[in-house]
């Protein structure tokens, strides 16, 4: 198999159900570690979309090469962490992420899992309720973009769910 250099995590199908799928970037990402057994990663959560992408450019000027869209959130490790006893990696993640219908990278093995109650909720409920349920709980930071969302009611919503 080749070297995969996408940085999608996590995205939302469609077609005949909805599934989240899980393009095993966590597992590469973990294979990358010097030493897994002992090291103890911070996960720095990211949700925005252009002002995101503009301190990201900041924080990590060897990691952002261009804005990225690609489902629920990306993932990536800063390198300069990467030998350290707690490595920093960091999701991105669009708050206006749709529902994709279908995966297009064939350089990875992925996982599917279907969302079953999805076919009763919005695109948006279901991003909304996999923030809250696997991406936010995980995270040790979680940095939200206010100028990203249409108004600040969205903000409040996003952060309520």
């Amino acid at each position: 198999m080749t070297i995969c250099k996408h940085l999608e995590w996590l995205h939302v199908a469609g077609g005949k159900e909805v599934a989240l799928v899980n393009s095993g970037r966590l597992t590469r990402i973990v294979g990358e570690l010097t030493n897994p057994a002992t090291q103890h990663p911070s996960v720095l959560l990211f949700i925005g979309r252009k002002a995101k992408t503009e301190a990201l450019r900041e924080l990590f000027p060897n990691h952002i090469k261009k804005e990225r869209n690609d489902g629920i959130a990306t993932l990536r490790i800063d390198n300069t962490s990467l030998y350290s006893n707690h490595p920093v990696l960091f999701a991105e993640s669009d708050p206006s992420a749709t529902v994709a219908s279908t995966l297009n990278a064939s350089c990875y093995e992925f996982e599917s899992f279907p969302i079953r109650w999805a076919n009763t909720t919005t695109v948006h409920d279901v991003s909304d309720i996999l923030h809250t349920r696997i991406l936010c709980p995980f995270s040790d930071v979680l940095c939200v973009f206010a100028d990203d969302f249409p108004n600040f009611n969205s903000v409040v919503d996003r952060l309520k769910t």
